[in-house]
């Protein structure tokens, strides 16, 4: 089962279930989205999305061990030092 993961609350999710985190860039920033996941966790699809003024980046992430985990994802210039623009936390509650 698909659940989306949310960063004002915390995620439960089962060792089956499959997670999807969307973030949005903006192609004028000329930055993208990059994951600092837990070593449980295993990436199965990373997708990236062009809209007219936004692009959505996807990525359907599956957990393989029960625990409580912390996703950072942290926005970077693709230039200059890739330094952070802005970082996001999601917290997930992984039950067998």
């Amino acid at each position: 089962m698909n659940k989306v993961l949310s960063s004002s609350s915390k995620t439960f999710a089962k060792i089956t279930d499959v997670l999807e985190l969307a973030l949005e860039e903006s192609p004028n920033l000329n930055a993208e989205w990059k994951l600092d996941l837990p070593p449980s966790f295993k990436t199965l699809k990373n997708s990236c999305t062009p809209y007219a003024s936004t692009r959505l980046r996807v990525w359907l992430l599956t957990p393989s061990t029960p625990g409580e985990y912390v996703i950072t994802c942290k926005l970077r210039k693709r230039c200059c030092g890739r330094r952070i623009i802005s970082t996001k936390t999601f917290t997930v509650i992984v039950d067998k």
